[in-house]
């Protein structure tokens, strides 16, 4: 079927000569008019009656239709014929072809100027040839002869380089928009061939003086650019400090939806991972965890995309996301998942911590006493929960050290952690109330404060 469409679709044109719809029609009367004097329905015309003309007619006009359509098909095919062999195919330097029309290579003063150059190269190597076909022993002869067929050679790559160059040309400004009159003009100069014309078209001066302008509209454009940027960052500021506010409204029955709501205003001035990670935050100290996970899954991945490039900077921000994600993991019962999430960003604190210690080691401990808390759920990790515990007690010893103010509260909360393991010993019933102990000398004085 597709083969009748595709053979249909060839002839299609050649139904439209009016030759051949007139022959048809004479072949369709004719016929028509055959079989009726066959049938009897009506009688040959008598000879007395109509001239010799008008039978003869009667007689062939079938076939004098079949001479019309192939006529019609002739003239039809002939046009076609025409048109192809009037469209040039211009051949490009990257192998292809493509429909073109004439370019008028040879009409322009470009090529005129380098035929004559061609030509007379080739008139002085031909006398030179002359001469030293005279002269075979005449050394000067035989190096200017030699100097005359590179220049020969040369003007010859000219006029082909040309050519090439044209039609290379021809290809490419018929790809292009034509988006300005000047390069308008310069392309309707170089169809006709008046190269010289369209190079004046594209005049440098002019072309430099709207770059010049362009470019200062573009630095101005950058500058409002920045500027409205800026002031978006602030107008997203503006909301989430409005969201926050609203959260600690507690007479409002709503504040949640409303807080949420200004969040997402904050996001529509500027959607920055600082700004998603704090309404995940919000989401998730208020029980949204399903909107909170996709709140951090989405901070996540610009902060993943941010280190890539500047790892100093954002890896810990990479981390902290991991933590959060690892804790809405497990609380959700997927074990594994936040067991991975935690491991991840202790694989980053780490290294972290080697380069800055007084920064990075509260994360480090953070992140072990989270995987030591998911760890100790299954009774045949005890022993691996147990070392988790120990190390982030022994960083948090180290930190409380250096800086007792602001690190001394979270050794009271590591060692109750550990003591709550050992007890499940009862063999080590003295060693968790040892821990306890030293947890509650360490709360007392900080109550009292």
């Amino acid at each position: 079927m597709s083969e009748i469409i595709s053979a249909f679709k060839e002839i299609a044109p050649f139904l439209t000569e009016p030759l051949v719809l007139v022959g048809f029609v004479l072949m369709m009367v004719f016929s028509v008019h055959k079989q009726l004097l066959k049938s009897g329905i009506i009688q040959p015309l008598p000879k007395k009656d109509g001239s010799q003309i008008v039978r003869l007619l009667l007689r062939y006009g079938f076939w004098l239709g079949v001479l019309i359509v192939l006529a019609g098909f002739g003239l039809k095919f002939y046009e076609k014929y025409s048109e192809t062999k009037n469209t040039s195919i211009i051949s490009v330097g990257d192998g292809n072809a493509i429909a073109g029309r004439d370019i008028n290579i040879y009409s322009s003063s470009d090529y005129k100027k380098l035929q004559s150059d061609l030509e007379t190269a080739r008139q002085h190597a031909e006398e030179l040839q002359q001469h030293v076909d005279k002269y075979p022993n005449d050394a000067s002869f035989q190096e200017e002869l030699k100097t005359a067929k590179q220049n020969l050679k040369d003007a010859q790559k000219r006029q082909e380089d040309f050519k090439r160059e044209v039609l290379k040309l021809a290809e490419d400004f018929a790809k292009i928009p034509i988006n300005t009159e000047r390069l308008r003009l310069a392309k309707q100069f170089f169809d006709q061939g008046n190269y010289q014309a369209a190079r004046d078209t594209l005049n440098a001066t002019e072309i430099s003086q709207d770059q010049t302008a362009l470019l200062a509209k573009q630095q101005r454009l950058q500058t409002e650019q920045s500027q409205v940027t800026t002031q978006l960052a602030d107008n997203a500021t503006e909301f989430l400090y409005k969201a926050r506010l609203t959260a600690i409204d507690y007479s409002l029955p709503d504040r949640i939806a409303q807080a949420s709501q200004f969040f997402e205003s904050a996001l529509k001035s500027a959607r920055t991972p600082e700004n998603i990670f704090a309404y995940a935050y919000f989401l998730d100290e208020n029980n949204q965890f399903s909107a909170a996970e996709a709140r951090y899954q989405e901070a996540l991945r610009i902060r993943r995309q941010l280190a890539k490039d500047n790892p100093t900077v954002y890896l810990p921000d990479v981390a902290g996301t991991l933590n959060n994600l690892g804790i809405l993991a497990a609380n959700s019962g997927r074990r594994s998942e936040a067991e991975s999430l935690f491991q991840e960003a202790l694989a980053i604190d780490r290294p972290l911590a080697k380069g800055n210690p007084a920064v990075y080691l509260p994360d480090v401990a953070r992140a072990l006493n989270n995987l030591g808390a998911l760890v100790k759920a299954d009774s045949g990790r005890r022993s691996e929960a147990e070392k988790l515990y120990q190390e982030a007690l022994g960083i948090r010893r180290q930190l409380a050290k250096d800086n007792p103010a602001v690190y001394r509260p979270d050794v009271p909360m590591a060692l109750n952690n550990l003591g709550v393991l050992v007890a499940a010993d009862s063999d080590r019933r003295s060693e968790a109330e040892g821990l306890y102990q030293e947890a509650l000398e360490i709360y007392r004085p900080l109550a009292k404060d």
